[in-house]
């Protein structure tokens, strides 16, 4: 199980053993969702803004509840930057 779950932390948050052209591609896909919700931000009233974002850190919430503690920081880090990173930009 242990070696199970170390392949798959590995290959999901840390992006290891995955070939270049998909890493980059997640990162592309990454950056146009951002490019997407900043666009989206532009055009909501402020109470549209604080529900989106609500709804935001409430998945951002129950995903992080799904990392164990041995993977919680990289999975932060990895996974969880970009939207906190996108949730500052809707907020500024």
């Amino acid at each position: 199980r242990e070696v199970l779950q170390h392949h798959l932390s590995s290959w999901w948050i840390e992006l290891a053993g995955r070939p270049a052209v998909l890493v980059e591609g997640m990162e592309v896909l990454r950056q146009d969702n951002m490019d997407l919700i900043l666009r989206l931000d532009a055009n909501l009233s402020a109470g549209q803004r604080a529900t989106f974002i609500e709804q935001v850190a409430g998945l951002r919430n129950d995903l992080e509840s799904l990392v164990d503690e041995q993977g919680r920081q990289v999975a932060v880090q990895v996974a969880m930057g970009p939207c906190v990173e996108g949730s500052r930009a809707l907020s500024n």
